[in-house]
């Protein structure tokens, strides 16, 4: 019996199709396994940097609404009282630059302004989820900066300016009651 040899036409045949269902699976598992934040381009961000106030608001916005079950015109309220508080944000801290405590003071109040324009917005269980939220980021951030004091002082280096009054005063963040805790 004489064997037959396959063509060449079906050999690159048989090899094309190989590696086109190699490389289907290998898109497949990527797809599969893919966290979804993959860029689809330029963010509008990069695009826009002249609405960079307007741009951020929008995401902070978008995230508050899935965090807090906005509806679509408490979204659009929140993202103006963000876009504003940016915009009264970067004025007072042009106002108060080189001065630390001016700062401090300034942002607190301007944070206190920002916490009574967003629960104006919101109903009593979207105030609850709120400020559960914002009481864990305040947590989170007070660990930050003592994680950082502490790493400082380890590294035999002096903290800087701000270090030293959050050391002093208990730092420029209020505690779950609202009170500072320099204020207890």
């Amino acid at each position: 019996m004489a064997s037959r040899k396959p063509s060449k036409v079906k050999l690159i045949l048989v090899s094309v199709g190989t590696a086109a269902c190699v490389a289907a699976a290998t898109l497949s598992v990527i797809a599969y396994f893919s966290d979804g934040s993959a860029s689809a381009g330029p963010s509008e961000l990069t695009l826009h940097p002249e609405r960079e106030s307007e741009v951020l608001a929008k995401r902070r916005a978008a995230r508050a609404q899935d965090e807090l079950g906005l509806r679509p015109e408490q979204t659009k309220q929140l993202q103006t009282v963000l876009a504003d508080f940016r915009a009264s944000h970067m004025q007072a801290r042009q106002e108060n630059s080189g001065n630390l405590l001016g700062m401090i003071a300034a942002r607190r109040e301007q944070f206190d302004e920002l916490d009574a324009r967003i629960m104006s917005i919101l109903d009593e269980e979207q105030v609850e989820k709120y400020e559960a939220l914002r009481d864990t980021r305040r947590t989170g951030m007070q660990q930050f900066f003592r994680k950082m004091m502490q790493r400082r002082q380890e590294e035999g280096r002096q903290p800087g300016p701000l270090m030293q009054h959050i050391m002093r005063h208990g730092g420029p963040f209020r505690n779950a009651e609202g009170d500072s805790p320099d204020e207890e």
